[in-house]
């Protein structure tokens, strides 16, 4: 039941909101670069990458476990994601980091080869310096 849940999530922000990010590597990278840096990794088919850029909603960072799980569930929800073309430009359309600076959400504008374009969403947290993705199970 928590994989189907894990994949669903999964596949809904690959999807819908590709909310694939990353831990910038500092916080001089803005919520911005590191949407953008997540796509290249997708590209790449760097899923063990993309499992690194995401934290917990509560703010803690993924046990090695749940990073491999991860993994495969971005796996698959890629190939979902393929179906959409390839990704030509990414446009980061606003970034709103809260008063504390500790969180971001992000507005974003995907356009694919294929004409569609997806107007997406995603929430990151710093942590220790670096923007995470937040999963929300």
């Amino acid at each position: 039941m928590i994989m189907k849940k894990l994949y669903l999530l999964m596949l809904a922000l690959l999807v819908t909101s590709l909310s694939l990010t990353s831990c910038g590597g500092s916080s001089s990278s803005t919520p911005g670069d590191i949407v953008k840096k997540s796509y290249k990794y997708l590209e790449s088919q760097d899923y063990a990458k993309i499992a690194n850029m995401y934290a917990s909603a509560n703010g803690e960072l993924l046990t090695d476990e749940e990073k491999k799980k991860m993994e495969g569930m971005i796996g698959i929800a890629a190939q979902e994601q393929e179906k959409n073309g390839k990704i030509t430009t990414i446009t980061i359309n606003e970034e709103n980091i809260s008063d504390d600076g500790n969180s971001c959400k992000v507005k974003y504008t995907i356009e694919y080869d294929s004409g569609k374009t997806s107007n997406e969403k995603a929430d990151l947290k710093l942590i220790e310096g670096k923007w995470y993705m937040i999963l929300k199970l």
